[in-house]
């Protein structure tokens, strides 16, 4: 009679010769992301489960409070007219028009990929 101590779960999914010792290589592999939550306590009884419960409804009803007065005072302030229109265009600068490039503009730069330069160090 032949009983093995390890089923095909037990066995590593990338290493074959490896007993699994959960250590999440293989979902990294597929992109999920492992992640880890601490648990603080677990509720002995359904007394206690109800009153957790509405502890975090409270909390959950005054983050909502919150973001509600925090939304209003932001349309207070659009509406009192002080969101004026900045045109961008009005405020670019030309490579050109910069005084402290001294040197040619492609000799103080170097190109990282096409259509973004770095200025070169020293």
């Amino acid at each position: 009679m032949n009983i093995n101590k390890y089923t095909d779960d037990d066995i590593c999914d990338i290493y074959p010769n490896r007993i699994c010792d959960n250590c999440g290589d293989c979902l990294k592999e597929e992109g999920i992301d492992v992640r880890a939550i601490k648990i603080e306590d677990i509720a002995k009884n359904v007394e206690e489960n109800e009153f957790l419960e509405a502890e975090y409804k409270k909390m959950l009803e005054a983050l909502k409070e919150e973001e509600n007065s925090r939304l209003e005072e932001v349309n207070e302030y659009e509406d009192e007219g002080s969101l004026e229109y900045v045109d961008a265009f009005d405020h670019i600068e030309y490579i050109d028009d910069l005084d402290y490039l001294e040197e040619d503009f492609d000799d103080a730069t170097e190109e990282v990929f096409p259509g973004f330069r770095r200025l070169k160090k020293k």
